[in-house]
């Protein structure tokens, strides 16, 4: 409990940049006076928290874990494996491209996000049509399509939700919400973990287990549209040089946005290393299922200890970011990026000579890196990047990333078949070189200290150029 109570209250007595004190979620719960904007300021910090849990322990019951070896056990075959993962990153930055040109035109923002939030009921066909047990290849054909269309239009609410997340928390208390949200769900997530690994453990059949791993998972995600109703935005404080951008006008915004914004450049750099670097994530726990050749216990076991990553993810990434800086989330990450693949090329150098106790001990170690990695970039990079944008370009910047995560998202896709039809050990090789230069190349990035001024400089620039 004492944990607990300090992790709530971690920022109760620091000050931001500005001399003032810091509102820790603890300090939300007690009464005290305060403006309508400081209501809701503390009434979307604690429903950005709790729908980030609801919707991570949501979210873990399609972990890429699970749906890796879902996709694997139904269609006999690794090519699509890391499928779902991709489409997570391809077709939701797709949804943001179209929205971002247009969020200055969206005069209710939170009212937006209602609507589109609704949505989220299509989940609950994909167990419907597991249950009745129709063929593996159409099961796992409409999958693909209604998993993807949720990704899809739920990419729509990315672009508003972070504009009202970035003007309605404060900047120094982002990294330990994120990491909060991250706890939160993931201590709900071990219970996920728990019923996941007994649905496929149970005798029950394939589509049955599945059925109820993915209804369980629909209808947690369905829970999160209640919490999302009471978000609210605070449309007086929208920045004032922020003007309609059009799509032609975002486009040639961005090559001058990379060129004026040299750390804009840097983290950009960042996130494509940390997608090459991450492109073998999914496939860890098939890894251990292929090459060493683990049981059905242990893989499901293994499954288990990615969603628990979680939990240890959220704490080290939040701590890192709330403590220290966003930067240094970044370099970390890269630092556990290059260890997950380390274990796994000294598995299957010296696995044939080692102790099967000592092997699985290893996988363990290797699936919950990668847990705590696959959130990383949410906290560390994204947050980063926010923090080094003037207002007036979020809308863009955030619209550039996403067309450069549409081809890298393809890259998850791209190491199952790397690792079907090449093997692992080339793709565990890459990602270690990857994330070796990252490492290096991370630790350009400034220190928290000097950003203020350095937005300073940026907004100067840009009011300058508007005049």
């Amino acid at each position: 409990m004492k944990f607990f109570t300090k992790l709530l209250s971690q920022n109760s007595d620091r000050k931001d940049e500005n001399g003032q004190t810091l509102i820790s979620v603890w300090d939300i719960f007690q009464k005290q006076p305060s403006s309508a904007e400081t209501k809701i300021r503390r009434s979307n910090y604690l429903i950005i928290l709790f729908e980030g849990g609801l919707f991570i322990f949501g979210a873990s019951f399609f972990n890429p874990g699970v749906l890796s070896v879902f996709v694997t056990k139904f269609t006999g075959s690794m090519n699509l494996a890391a499928l779902p993962a991709s489409m997570m990153i391809v077709l939701g930055s797709i949804g943001q491209l179209i929205v971002g040109p247009f969020l200055p035109k969206i005069k209710h923002l939170d009212k937006f996000l209602h609507r589109i939030y609704s949505s989220r009921f299509i989940l609950l066909v994909i167990p419907l049509l597991l249950f009745l047990k129709l063929n593996s290849t159409f099961i796992v054909l409409m999958f693909f399509i209604i998993y993807g269309l949720f990704l899809f239009i739920d990419g729509f609410t990315v672009v508003p939700w972070t504009d009202i997340y970035t003007r309605t928390i404060l900047p120094t208390q982002r990294g330990s919400l994120m990491g909060n949200r991250v706890v939160l769900g993931g201590l709900a997530s071990t219970a996920s973990g728990a019923l996941i690994k007994w649905l496929l453990d149970s005798k029950m059949n394939l589509n049955t287990s599945y059925g109820f791993v993915f209804l369980l998972g629909a209808v947690t995600i369905l829970s999160t549209i209640f919490v999302l109703y009471h978000l609210k935005d605070i449309n007086e404080t929208r920045p004032k040089n922020v003007k309609t951008v059009g799509v032609s006008a975002a486009f040639k915004r961005m090559f001058p946005l990379i060129k004026e914004n040299h750390e804009f450049k840097k983290i950009l750099v960042c996130r494509i290393l940390i997608s090459i670097g991450n492109m073998a994530l999914p496939m860890s726990i098939l890894f251990g299922t292929n090459v060493l050749l683990l049981t059905n216990s242990q893989t499901s076991t293994l499954i288990y200890i990615q969603i628990l990553g979680t939990v240890f993810g959220g704490i080290l990434w939040g701590q890192l970011s709330a403590r220290i800086d966003n930067r240094m989330a970044v370099i970390v990450s890269f630092l556990m990026g290059a260890l997950i693949p380390s274990i796994a090329v000294f598995l299957m150098v010296f696995h044939a000579s080692l102790p099967a106790t000592l092997i699985f001990i290893l996988m363990i170690a290797m699936v919950l890196m990668t847990g705590m990695n696959i959130q990383a970039w949410l906290i560390g990079a994204y947050n980063y990047q926010l923090d080094i944008v003037p207002s007036a370009d979020r809308a863009v910047s955030i619209m550039m990333t996403c067309i450069i995560n549409i081809p890298l998202g393809l890259l998850m896709f791209l190491s199952g078949i790397i690792a079907e039809q090449i093997g692992f050990m080339f793709l565990m090789l890459l990602t270690l070189a990857v994330n070796v230069i990252g490492y290096f190349f991370s630790t350009q990035l400034i220190k928290r200290r000097s950003i203020p001024e350095y937005i300073k400089r940026m907004e100067a620039k840009i009011e300058h150029e508007q005049h």
